[in-house]
């Protein structure tokens, strides 16, 4: 997946909860923002080709990436097989 890039002065919109698919680049130059509408949610996001951590971004905490009301949603999922394994271990522990 190619990023998106948002030069000095221009805005990428981000208005539906799927709009930025399962994994975003982006890349601002400048004054160039982003804009939620909307909570996006994504299992990764790069910015400027740095790997951000999983949580929650919106224009509060993040000004100088974004504008607007919404937020960007990053919550790494590995795989079910994987979450599964996890949650079997725990349940195991729990039985001890």
């Amino acid at each position: 997946m190619e990023p998106i890039e948002v030069g000095n002065n221009n805005k990428v919109i981000f208005s539906h909860a799927k709009s930025a698919g399962g994994e975003l680049k982006l890349v601002t130059i400048g004054t160039g923002r982003a804009v939620l509408n909307t909570t996006v949610g994504v299992n990764k996001f790069m910015h400027n080709g740095v790997k951000m951590v999983a949580g929650t971004y919106t224009a509060i905490s993040h000004s100088t990436i974004f504008e607007g009301t919404g937020s960007l949603v990053v919550s790494i999922v590995t795989s079910v097989a994987a979450e599964l394994e996890k949650q079997r271990h725990l349940f195991l522990l729990l039985l001890k």
